[in-house]
């Protein structure tokens, strides 16, 4: 079965690639991921690297539907922009930016930076001191951090969240923001790079979730912004990025042994795992009556106040034979709404998306520093699909209150211009 998915994403691959050209279509992107995931997989059921546990075939039917949903709902939309507005193309060239299209008040710009720093600098404040109370400091550093990573995980930082909860993530859209106005405002250059540099070490901790999930937000951006392109210096990036996961892994005693095969091993379990997983989570009864999917709607009726469901998003440890608790995206759709619900959420997801991914090629006015906001979305949702093979960023309750802001931050600048 693994085959003719894989194959399927093949073909998909070169259908998008044809079409667009461009390295940040969504289709184009998930087929990507997807075909990297399945075919790493695939050594491990022909030259067994781990061991894993047989996929059932109900598993890779499930993987098979949400993946033509994909396929199917940005091809939709496709053709919806080609039938709508006769000769858009999925490549449109971008106008560059001139100094006219920078607002007269630059002043604003750095101090909302510094807004946002300060935020920021709050909710890592709230956090560290908690950790701090947490750990016991004479243990060493490696010691503090597999203490601060056993709390993340079970203890007292696992429960962090509110309103500094929120605050300590807000450098995921603080960072972007600082290197998205860099080209615009060369006076203000060196602050918003140290800013920027402040704010990142803000995420180091043990769970470097956030930190891995900014790093990828942050290429995404300069790459649609055509800040950079894909060349072997941004392959080799990438590669250092999972060796720096890989050494913490040893760091937090995570890891599946010592050495480069050590770290090549966590590296594969990182990315591969999320199948067998998912094989042996979506038999496991869990009634949930769609509370996963509108996890944020929950959340925030929660917060105003208003009596609501308390939405546990957490994934249960299950072996594959090593223990793992992480899944696909779909798993979440696929326990509210059975498969053939997690077909018809899918399509619409991967449509919105797309027709999002066409509006920014047909007006062509990213390059524009008071856009921000609408390239800041459309990354953070490509950014989920780069991760929709070990979670679903999109229904979390950070995802929505990022969103927000980014929202926000685009009504100042357009007041900006004013």
């Amino acid at each position: 079965m693994w085959v003719v998915l894989f194959l399927l994403l093949i073909l998909l691959l070169a259908i998008s690639y044809l079409w667009h050209k461009a390295p940040y279509h969504p289709l184009l992107v998930y087929a990507g991921v997807w075909l990297l995931v399945i075919g790493l997989w695939s050594f491990d059921d022909i030259f067994t690297i781990i061991g894993y546990i047989k996929i059932s075939d109900k598993a890779w039917m499930n993987i098979f539907v949400v993946h033509f949903a994909f396929a199917l709902g940005s091809i939709s939309a496709g053709f919806m922009q080609l039938y709508s507005q006769k000769g858009v193309k999925g490549t449109i060239s971008i106008p560059i930016s001139s100094n006219s299209n920078i607002p007269k008040n630059s002043k604003k710009i750095i101090y909302l930076s510094f807004f946002l720093f300060l935020l920021s600098a709050v909710g890592y404040f709230s956090y560290i001191s908690l950790v701090l109370k947490s750990v016991n400091l004479g243990s060493g550093i490696i010691g503090v951090f597999r203490q601060w990573n056993y709390e993340e995980a079970y203890g007292a930082l696992g429960g962090f969240g509110g309103v500094m909860g929120r605050l300590y993530t807000l450098p995921q859209i603080a960072i972007p923001f600082n290197l998205f106005m860099i080209p615009y405002y060369p006076t203000y250059r060196k602050k918003l790079i140290i800013i920027s540099i402040v704010e990142m070490l803000f995420l180091l901790s043990p769970r470097r979730a956030l930190l891995f999930q900014t790093a990828v937000l942050i290429i995404l951006i300069l790459l649609i912004t055509k800040k950079i392109k894909i060349t072997l210096k941004t392959i080799f990036i990438i590669i250092l990025l999972l060796f720096l996961f890989s050494y913490s892994q040893f760091i937090l005693n995570k890891s599946m042994g010592n050495g480069m095969l050590g770290a090549l091993k966590d590296i594969y379990v990182y990315v591969t795992g999320n199948i067998p997983s998912f094989s042996v989570l979506m038999d496991i009864k869990r009634e949930s009556d769609g509370y996963m999917s509108f996890s944020i709607l929950y959340n925030i009726l929660k917060a105003i106040g208003y009596p609501s469901t308390n939405v546990d998003l957490s994934i249960a440890f299950v072996n594959i034979p090593i223990p793992f608790n992480t899944v696909p995206y779909n798993y979440y759709f696929l326990m509210d709404f059975g498969i053939w619900g997690s077909f018809l959420v899918v399509f619409l997801i991967a449509y919105v998306i797309t027709i999002l991914y066409y509006k920014i090629h047909k007006l062509g006015f990213y390059n524009e520093s008071n856009n921000f906001s609408i390239v800041y979305i459309y990354s953070y949702l490509l950014m989920g699909i780069v991760f929709s093979f070990r979670e679903n960023i999109w229904i979390t309750y950070n995802s929505f209150f990022l969103i927000l802001i980014s929202l926000l931050i685009g009504v100042v600048l357009k007041n900006n211009r004013n």
